[in-house]
């Protein structure tokens, strides 16, 4: 949750805009823009950590209403590799390689519930599976690093980033309003019982009818950006089949979750 709520307006921004910008560039530019966009989501992330140690009393008790997490420092660890690595499946995306998408999706989701999962099954405790994680995000941090070296281009000249982020800070606004009532219903149920962690597991975690839905309309969406900058009229009867497609799966899914929310 608090991860979510220092990031996800401007990830989601920059990404939406990076996937808008990127096919109009030529080949030159697109990998300078790649590189670029890499050293703001690294400096973004120092930011995002700095500002959680130096605020981590007033900024923890303002969305917790806990004066203290656990396992807090790794954590911290854990955000400044994992928030660049978000780079990766939408340069795999724009770069039209499928494969190696599905590849670092397992890989990043299998070690994930590893790495939760083990340490706890083996009574090692979440501090170990904290532990995990971090290493997790290290590594593809690294991953991202191999792939920068193939498709980036190192330029220090910030224009093709500046032109980007002005194409991006209205769709960080609009992410912002879009996401707020997920972290303002989360601080309000986080108030209202005074930071109890198991009343906040339940409603956060326990009250959704169809987990994977909003994944899979929020992949589609972005996958659907780059193909729209290109040709707006093929690529909008595309989206309108393959959201019918998606309509027609989630729905009826969602339902039989409802009705059988008691089993």
């Amino acid at each position: 949750f608090l991860l979510f709520a220092v990031s996800f307006f401007w990830i989601n921004g920059s990404i939406q805009g990076f996937l808008t910008k990127y096919p109009q560039l030529d080949l030159v530019k697109q990998k300078q823009l790649i590189f670029q966009l890499f050293i703001c989501f690294s400096a973004l992330s120092l930011g995002v950590v700095l500002l959680l140690i130096i605020g981590e009393n007033s900024i923890l008790q303002l969305l917790t209403s806990r004066p203290q997490l656990a396992h807090y420092q790794i954590f911290l660890i854990f955000i400044i590799f994992k928030l660049p690595t978000y780079l990766v499946e939408n340069i795999y995306l724009l770069k039209e390689r499928p494969k190696a998408l599905i590849s670092f999706t397992l890989f990043s989701f299998l070690l994930q519930l590893v790495a939760i999962i083990l340490p706890v099954w083996l009574g090692y405790g979440l501090r170990t599976s904290f532990i995990y994680l971090a290493v997790l995000s290290v590594l593809k941090y690294i991953w991202l690093l191999v792939l920068l070296v193939k498709v980036a281009q190192v330029n220090w000249r910030f224009g093709l980033l500046g032109e980007t982020l002005k194409l991006s800070l209205p769709l960080m606004l609009y992410s912002m309003v879009g996401g707020f009532a997920q972290v303002f219903d989360s601080w309000l149920v986080n108030f209202q019982y005074e930071g109890n962690p198991d009343q906040f597991a339940i409603f956060r975690y326990g009250a959704r009818e169809l987990p994977f839905a909003l994944a899979v309309a929020t992949a589609f969406g972005s996958s659907m950006l780059p193909k729209l900058v290109k040709s707006w009229s093929e690529s909008i009867m595309e989206a309108r089949e393959k959201s019918r497609i998606l309509f027609h799966l989630l729905f009826p899914l969602a339902m039989c979750a409802a009705f059988s929310r008691h089993w």
